[in-house]
């Protein structure tokens, strides 16, 4: 009968502790960091679980985290995602991540924010150029833009890449882009810009954006501006690019002038073997023209 008791007794202390260690209950309200708005539909995460909830339309949450957790992850659509310690009562304020919606891009009739331009065009900064180890404009465009396709030249000194976009868009006209450098229409050599020079670089590559240049632009549009002097002190700046190579392909080892000529001199004797000469008569014959 004791030891009965003593096993129920055990049993019931063990639910205790399991009960009193699971869980436990936070809750909080997420927040626009700008207008201090309610946002409905973020996402709550205990890190480094699965366990999560999506707050209501008010902002609000309720959430059952382990014991153990210390941090929850907040995430929307547009925000910028927050790692917040556990507490009882949250109140979570995230940040809008429109940076790149901000960006201000050189267009066809001016400039216009990412946010309110409609047509498919990408802007190439000054600061993504300086990373470039280029010497021409084209291959910094190399790479940069969906849609923009950079083909090597011919590797004749002087001779430029061929540029498309959106591939083909003529079979007997001409398919190269339309180049404007500082809203003028550029009809030289793009490689002779200078990519130390340019500010930015946009392309525009569907008929809306490009849409005042007419058929001119019919094959998209490439716009370089280039730097504009400031009333700022005056400034040096020295770029230094330096490197070595090697050899894929070790040495080889180099004959003597001797044993060059009885190289020379046993294939010119094989090759009049191969003509149908006698052994005797092609050696002969290599021997006394080997030397002319």
């Amino acid at each position: 009968m004791r030891k009965r008791l003593y096993l129920l007794l055990a049993f019931l202390w063990m639910g205790v502790c399991m009960l009193s260690a699971q869980t436990k209950n936070v809750s909080g309200r997420i927040l626009s960091a700008e207008n201090d708005e309610p946002i409905a539909g973020a996402t709550v995460l205990v890190k480094g679980t699965s366990i999560g909830v999506v707050s209501d339309a008010h902002g609000h949450f309720t959430l059952k985290v382990p014991e153990s957790a210390t941090e929850l992850i907040v995430s929307f659509i547009g925000m910028e995602t927050q790692e917040v310690g556990i507490k009882a009562n949250l109140t979570i304020r995230l940040k809008s991540a429109n940076e790149k919606l901000d960006e201000v891009m050189v267009v066809a009739y001016g400039t216009a924010k990412k946010s309110s331009f409609t047509g498919a065009a990408e802007v190439i900064k000054n600061e993504q150029l300086e990373k470039m180890n280029v010497v021409s404009v084209t291959k910094a465009l190399e790479g940069t833009s969906p849609g923009l396709q950079v083909m090597g030249g011919t590797g004749q000194p002087g001779s430029g890449a061929t540029v498309r976009i959106r591939g083909i868009g003529s079979l007997s006209s001409s398919s190269a882009p339309l180049y404007v450098l500082n809203g003028v229409v550029f009809d030289g050599d793009i490689s002779s810009i200078n990519p130390d020079d340019i500010e930015s670089i946009s392309v525009l590559k569907d008929a809306a954006s490009a849409a005042l240049y007419g058929a001119r632009g019919a094959n998209g549009v490439i716009m370089i501006q280039t730097k504009k002097g400031n009333a700022e002190k005056s400034t040096l700046s020295v770029k230094a690019v330096w490197g070595f190579s090697s050899r894929a392909i070790p040495e080889y080892s180099r004959i003597g002038i001797k044993d060059y000529y009885e190289t020379s001199w046993e294939a010119y004797r094989n090759a009049l073997v191969g003509t149908g000469q006698s052994m005797e008569k092609a050696s002969e014959y290599a021997a006394a023209n080997l030397i002319n």
